[in-house]
């Protein structure tokens, strides 16, 4: 069973390359959203089913989706909580 939502919090010895590989395993076995929140950067990277990547910064909102309706989220709540 693999889940719609994947979050992983990155650590200073996990490689961008595979983080990426990890949420393209995700999305390839049939999640549809998979977030890595990458501490030192104070970024969210965004990986979605249809291959797309995005990388919200520190003060960019992040939202849930369809996945989360209504779930709204500045990137710099995540590091100032």
């Amino acid at each position: 069973m693999v889940p719609d939502l994947v979050v992983e919090v990155a650590s200073p010895s996990d490689s961008h390359r595979e983080l990426n590989d990890e949420a393209q395993m995700w999305l390839r076995h049939g999640g549809r959203l998979v977030r890595v929140v990458q501490p030192d950067a104070r970024t969210v990277d965004v990986h979605t089913a249809d291959g797309s990547v995005s990388i919200l910064g520190d003060d960019e909102p992040r939202d849930g989706g369809d996945m989360l309706p209504g779930f709204n989220c500045a990137v710099c709540a995540i590091f100032d909580a």
